[in-house]
C-alpha cells in the first residue's frame, strides 16, 4: 500500500499537467497567407476570422496546423483585421504568436500577435 500511494499521487500530477505551448508559428518561419475566412456571427455577436497560411506548423496542441483563428473585435482587433488584409493583397510572408489557450472548434489556435516580413 505504501508503494502505490505516492504512484497514484504521481500519476495524478501527470494527469493533470496540461502542456500548453505559446509560441511563434513554426519559430522563425514565415508563410504566405493563402485565405481569410470571415465567419458568421452568433446572432450578431462575435467576429472571428480564419486565417489559412503556408506555415508549415505551430507549437500549440491544435491538430491544424496551418489555419489560426482570429478575433477581430474591437480596436486591438481592428488593427489586427487591417495587418492581416495589408499582407495579404502585398503578398507578404507572415507568422503568428499564437495560443494554447484551447483549440477552436475547428481545432486551430488563437492568434495574439502577428509579424509581417
Amino acid at each position: 500500500m505504501n508503494k502505490i500511494i505516492p504512484l497514484l499521487s504521481t500519476l495524478a500530477i501527470l494527469m493533470s499537467t496540461n502542456v500548453l505551448s505559446d509560441g511563434w508559428s513554426s519559430g522563425s518561419e514565415y508563410g504566405t497567407i493563402t485565405e481569410i475566412v470571415m465567419q458568421p456571427t452568433n446572432n450578431g455577436v462575435g467576429a472571428d476570422i480564419l486565417v489559412r497560411a503556408d506555415i508549415p506548423g505551430n507549437p500549440t496542441s491544435c491538430t491544424t496546423k496551418n489555419t489560426f483563428h482570429v478575433d477581430v473585435t474591437g480596436e486591438r482587433g481592428k488593427r489586427f483585421f487591417s495587418i492581416l488584409l495589408s499582407a495579404h493583397a502585398a503578398n507578404k510572408k507572415v507568422r503568428f504568436y499564437v495560443r494554447d489557450n484551447g483549440c477552436t472548434i475547428w481545432n486551430s489556435p488563437w492568434v495574439d500577435g502577428v509579424s509581417v516580413k
